[in-house]
């Protein structure tokens, strides 16, 4: 399994984030989904550490199951090997179809090496449990 699957089911974000949004690491040019996230009671909160390839993240889209979910993404922080913060965006407003990329001012570009993600969310309602998911392209 390469790194970048690895980073990608381990993080189980955003980044969607995310993380966020950690899978904004795919190298390829093929799109890549991070996550599920499984938010319970309307909150998230992830940290992880792994090693990725350099890569510029364009668009990182949320997929929120069920799709009339919507809640706040109150921090997303990814730091690079060097101890740079390589990407973040707080206090965010999520909804289903939403360009983390594009609403953080992105887009990220992502050096080699250990890398830090760490994401936060909460007020995901009506629903107690959410899936989150993120589909990133380069």
């Amino acid at each position: 399994m390469s790194t970048l699957k690895k980073l990608m089911s381990s993080v189980k974000i955003l980044a969607i984030c995310a993380v966020l949004i950690l899978g904004l690491f795919a190298p390829s040019a093929m799109a890549v989904e991070v996550g599920p996230i499984h938010i319970k009671e309307g909150s998230f909160n992830v940290s992880s550490f792994h090693p990725i390839n350099q890569v510029r993240v364009r668009s990182a889209v949320v997929s929120l199951k069920p799709a009339n979910e919507t809640g706040t993404i109150e921090k997303i922080v990814i730091t690079g090997p060097d101890g740079e913060r390589e990407f973040g965006c707080p206090n965010l407003k999520v909804e289903d179809g939403i360009d983390l990329i594009e609403s953080c001012g992105g887009p990220a570009v992502l050096k080699a090496g250990d890398t830090s993600y760490i994401a936060k969310g909460s007020g995901f309602d009506p629903n107690s449990e959410v899936i989150l998911s993120v589909n990133l392209k380069p």
